[in-house]
């Protein structure tokens, strides 16, 4: 799964900051599901 149509991919960093700018706090696991989906794509372009 590639989360696609993305302007840039976010940090963990990036969120924590929406989170305070926004005052909306992202469930835990949609979070942690992003940010894994994120590093594995990193991964796999790697190896390409």
């Amino acid at each position: 799964m590639e989360f696609e149509q993305t302007e840039q991919q976010l940090t963990g960093l990036d969120i924590k900051n929406f989170e305070e700018s926004s005052k909306i706090i992202l469930p835990e696991d949609f979070k942690n599901h992003y940010l894994l989906h994120i590093h594995m794509a990193d991964i796999h372009h790697m190896n390409m």
